[in-house]
């Protein structure tokens, strides 16, 4: 399922870096002018909306306001390069789900508005996947093994997933790289740091196997 966010910012090169990297995840409706955007919110309920905190003629605040005065339930998160403790506190204090401050990793940023979608909306599905006793959530970011959180990075979790939807597959180490590092020389060393840090991690979670000569298989061997 694809989700729709809206994106309300005054920077353009801001705004369509975002509409590029989140497009691939979200429908996402991009917006300079707060009023535009207002306007399309009457005809387009999206799942999120992310909202800058200043614009020339107006402040994110106002526009917030005037958000919840058309809809109670959308969850809004301030993106602002404000860090200023007032300033994030009035943005809670007037019921926001997040205040984010840029800049802020594409990784993370796509993870909260996942979290805040799927807290404003339990009845959706979402995409688990189980492998012996590790489950990730692919929609939260989040790893179990067994009833234990596992807290990776976000190049860590890009790795895991990459490996689990190809599970008992083995994936060349240019395969991997081209998937997380696109156009950029990744050594073997490396990419075996990465998975040196992974599998400290997973300690107990023995399905991770290099295979000599020829790359990296998650298998999956049916143990519940």
């Amino acid at each position: 399922m694809k989700f729709s966010i809206f994106i309300i910012d005054d920077n353009q090169d801001f705004l369509s870096s975002l509409e590029e990297d989140l497009g691939l995840t979200f429908n996402v409706h991009g917006y300079l002018e707060p009023e535009v955007a207002l306007t399309q919110l009457q005809n387009i309920s999206p799942n999120l909306i992310l909202l800058d905190l200043n614009f020339p003629e107006t402040n994110g605040f106002k526009v917030f306001q005037k958000i919840r005065s058309i809809d109670q339930n959308i969850p809004v998160i301030f993106l602002s390069g404000d860090s200023m403790l007032e300033t994030k506190i009035k943005g809670f204090t007037l019921g926001a789900d997040e205040f984010l401050v840029k800049p802020i990793s594409f990784e993370e940023l796509q993870a909260r508005i996942k979290n805040r979608i799927f807290k404003r909306r339990p009845d959706l599905k979402r995409e688990i996947i189980h492998i012996d006793t590790l489950i990730i959530d692919v929609d939260t970011f989040e790893v179990f093994l067994g009833i234990d959180k596992i807290i990776l990075t976000a190049k860590e979790f890009s790795l895991l997933l990459l490996l689990a939807k190809n599970k008992n597959k083995i994936l060349s180490r240019g395969y991997i790289s081209e998937m997380l590092w696109p156009g950029v020389f990744i050594g073997d060393n490396n990419l075996e740091t990465h998975f040196s840090n992974m599998r400290k991690k997973l300690k107990g979670f023995s399905n991770i196997v290099t295979v000599k000569n020829h790359g990296y298989i998650l298998e999956d061997k049916g143990i519940v």
